[in-house]
């Protein structure tokens, strides 16, 4: 069977940023749903598309044979979940060796140790180190935008959830503590906690 190029199939350069592939993605599964090709068509053209995407965003973003790496093994580590033995092996690099693929690396392991605050730091410095690699500048923007958006409460806005900006973590606190008796006795009052 013929390799098919992911760049050709979503219409896009081998140069293409993350943002670019998604949305040239987005837009050819557009046409594709909307046009008069039959429902067999429709999916055969989607699965291709689907294809075209897994392929081009797991080499930018996932682990696995990342082209130049000297942390393959980290990456093999990572993709079959072996967080543990991916941070002993990042351990054991001395600290004058760490460079912006480490730092990658290391935040990716915090990120799934749900350590967000390391995570953030890890990836910073590896853009800061590598502004230009789309690895790094992804995985650093996501986490900014997840420290800068979501359910945190700006200190600065006085409209807080609980209505008194400078009782918040109290509240926080005292939820947190119902939860955790509620669940004492066999109840739940926040299902997520």
């Amino acid at each position: 069977m013929k390799s098919v190029n992911p760049y050709e199939v979503l219409g896009i350069s081998p140069n293409s940023s993350i943002q670019q592939i998604k949305d040239a993605y987005i837009t050819a599964m557009r046409n594709v749903q909307n046009s008069n090709m039959s429902d067999e068509e429709k999916q055969r053209s989607g699965s291709q598309l689907d294809e075209a995407y897994d392929t081009l965003i797991n080499g930018i973003s996932g682990f696995g044979n990342y082209q130049g790496s000297q942390y393959g093994d980290v990456r093999n580590c990572l993709n079959n979940n072996r967080v543990d033995d991916a941070e002993t092996i990042l351990n054991g690099v001395p600290q004058k060796m760490r460079n912006a693929e480490w730092y990658f690396l290391k935040g990716c392991i915090h990120q799934r140790r749900g350590w967000l605050n390391e995570a953030y730091k890890n990836f910073q410095t590896a853009y800061n180190m590598e502004p230009n690699n789309q690895e790094y500048s992804y995985a650093f923007n996501s986490m900014n935008n997840n420290v800068n958006g979501g359910y945190r409460v700006n200190k600065s806005d006085k409209s807080s959830a609980c209505g008194d900006d400078s009782n918040c973590c109290k509240c926080l606190c005292d939820l947190w503590c119902c939860d955790s008796i509620c669940e004492c006795f066999g109840g739940d009052l926040i299902p997520c906690c």
